[in-house]
This record gives C-alpha cells, structure tokens and sequence, in this order.
C-alpha cells in the first residue's frame, strides 16, 4: 500500500528539484550547440545560459524568474495500491499492466511554452508538415513566442484535443537524443530539427542556427478527411523531474519521464507484450 505522505512528499520533493535542476540529457544538447554555434552573440547567450544553470545549482535557486506554471503527469502501475485511491486536480494520467509503483513526473510549464495549431488536409504530405513547422519556427522567433533553443515537440493526427496533447507530451516528456521507434517518424524528426536550425535564428531571436535542440514527434489515429497538427515549444528552462514510488514506499528520483512506453504506444486496444516499465533503470 502507497501512503499518501509518501506521494506528496515525492511531488514537493520533484517539483523542488524541477526549479532549480535542469536535466542532464538537455544540458548536453546546448553544450553541443556551444560548439557548433558560429554566431558569437548567439554563442554568447548559450554560454550564459550555462553559466546560469551552474549558479542556480550551487545556489539552490530557481533557476528563471518565470517559475512557470506546475504541471503534474501520472504513470500508474495496475498491480500499484494507494491509500485513499487515486483522487487529485489537474493531472494527466497513464497505465501500465503488470506494475505495482507510480511515477510523478513535474513539468513546470513557462510563459513562453509556445504552441500552435492548424489543421492540415491529407494532401497537404510530409510537405505540409514541414511547411506548418517552419511557419511556427519563424513566428516563435519572430514575435518571442518562446525562449530557444527548445525542445520541440509535434502531434499528429487524432482529432484537435489529443493532437496539442500528445504534441505537449511529446515535448515535455521524452528526453534529448530519443527517437520515435517508428522509422519514417524518427527520420521526420530529424530533419524537422535540422529545418528548425536552419533559417537563421538562434538562441533568443538572435542570427544563428541553434533554435531547435530535438525534435519529436508523436502521432494518433486520425479521420481521413483531416490532418491536425500541432508544435510546441518547451522553453530554454527545460524543467523535468521525476519521482517512482514502490510499493513499500520506497522513492527514487530521475529526470527521464518514461511516458512513452511500448504498452502507452501500443496500436491497438489488446497487449500481448511484456509488462513494459519493470525492467527499466530508474536512474539517470
């Protein structure tokens, strides 16, 4: 039985962390674009920006002055037993078969989270996307719209509500270097990043080529008639933390949410795989 002290003990813990420690797996994204930056200003602003993670850590202080706006995502083992069941506010939730723990994972959402939507047509291809995507690109960076360099996020495909969830998702909650299993969706992804790096932005609006670092995509089952489409932009505060609770209480604490499981993925209603999320490590 999971007491719920222990949760909320756990999400205070990852939603402390999540301020003030930025994940590993982003820090290394923009110290590679330190060394492929060849605008100096823009090199400048990515070196500060490093600069200020340093800080915020020795210090123990939020590490923006946009603390942003706390975000909750649930993952929730069918075998896990809590005291008091399963009630909270503002939380997205998802199973997985065969587990007895809950991972909580902290996102905390900037001002400058910038999303858009459109509704594409099937027509419209691979082209449309990249099209759509550029347009977006250009707009963030334009207008401020969102504090690069980011990660992207895009949904494709079920009908609006779940194309900007999923595309959310998709940027919040998977990590710097993962791929889509699918091919022709992780070859997407990585030239929709290398588009993103390409039209003379950098970090903060300023000339450059490193807007974008990592791209991914999420899809769903989708009308024949349309193609929703929707781009995300997680802020330069790329704040993730996450906390998996056993069933004896026990706490361990990383920063790769793990949302997007083989079972979470799965194309249709039944599952025959393994229980996915048991054998995976917990620390990053």
């Amino acid at each position: 039985m999971i007491k719920q002290d222990a949760i909320g003990e756990a999400a205070q813990e990852i939603m402390h962390r999540a301020a003030i420690v930025i994940p590993e797996d982003y820090k290394s994204g923009i110290r590679k674009m330190v060394k492929e930056e060849e605008n100096e200003l823009s090199r400048f602003v990515l070196e500060a920006m490093c600069e200020n993670w340093d800080v915020a850590e020795e210090d123990r202080r939020a590490m923006c002055a946009d603390t942003g706006l706390p975000r909750y995502y649930v993952k929730v083992g069918n075998e896990a037993r809590v005291e008091g069941g399963m009630v909270a506010p503002e939380i997205e939730y998802s199973f997985e078969p065969g587990a007895d723990w809950i991972d909580i994972t902290s996102v905390h959402k900037g001002g400058l989270f910038g999303s858009d939507y459109r509704m594409l047509f099937p027509g419209d291809g691979i082209d449309g996307i990249k099209r759509f995507f550029l347009d977006v690109m250009l707009e963030f960076g334009r207008r401020g719209l969102a504090c690069q360099p980011a990660i992207v996020g895009v949904g494709l495909g079920g009908s609006k509500d779940t194309a900007m969830t999923i595309g959310k998702q998709a940027a919040c909650l998977r990590v710097v270097g993962d791929r889509s299993p699918d091919p022709e969706v992780a070859a997407l992804e990585e030239e929709l990043m290398e588009m993103g790096n390409n039209i003379g932005m950098g970090p903060m609006g300023f000339v450059g080529k490193s807007m974008v670092v990592d791209c991914h995509v999420e899809v769903a089952y989708t009308h024949t008639g349309g193609m929703p489409m929707s781009v995300h932009s997680f802020c330069l505060s790329s704040r993730r933390a996450v906390a998996r609770i056993g069933a004896g209480g026990e706490v361990d604490y990383r920063t790769d949410p793990q949302w997007f499981t083989p079972y979470h993925r799965r194309s249709g209603v039944e599952w025959e795989g393994e229980t996915p999320g048991l054998d995976q490590a917990v620390a990053q």
